[in-house]
């Protein structure tokens, strides 16, 4: 087993775990924290896969931008401990069916393929080229992106004050 093998299985059971304790935790806080560290822990694999540039969009855009909407809109809201979580053992008993199934069917296709179909050569982007087109042809998209989070994190803001008066 060589060292990047290691690295790989620890973060990934990083992942699966602090995204089972953010599904399964009933404090908001903790479960933040734990998205935190599975969004961080995905940057990662990226990072360890040779995808540098998706490394860093996820840890800008997911861990910096999204994060902090998500632990703002969970501190302005106040009535986080009055929110019931409710339990049922039946509704956990058909994702837990149709999860298995799905990972089965996923497991299923992926293995049954030939290995000649499951290699493949990905055309190269150079980050100059990427860059360029990013704030070239898409700028647009990214201000109007950018105002829009503003506007929500506003929004969000005043809506908290509102409910404290």
């Amino acid at each position: 087993m060589e060292l990047f093998d290691l690295f790989f299985y620890i973060f990934a059971a990083i992942i699966v775990v602090a995204g089972a304790v953010t599904v399964l935790n009933k404090n908001l806080i903790y479960s933040a924290f734990a998205l935190l560290i599975l969004l961080s822990g995905v940057a990662v694999m990226f990072f360890l896969l040779g995808a540098e540039f998706l490394a860093m969009v996820q840890i800008l855009i997911y861990v910096g931008g999204i994060m902090i909407l998500v632990v703002f809109g969970i501190m302005l809201t106040g009535q986080i401990k009055s929110v019931p979580v409710r339990e049922n053992f039946l509704y956990l008993l058909i994702a837990s069916v149709v999860s298995g199934l799905l990972c089965g069917l996923l497991v299923t296709g992926i293995t049954s393929r030939p290995a000649q179909f499951l290699t493949s050569v990905v055309e190269s982007t150079s980050l100059r080229s990427l860059g360029n087109l990013l704030i070239g042809k898409y700028y647009l998209i990214f201000g109007i992106l950018g105002v829009l989070l503003l506007v929500i994190l506003i929004a969000a803001a005043g809506m908290a004050r509102n409910n404290r008066e």
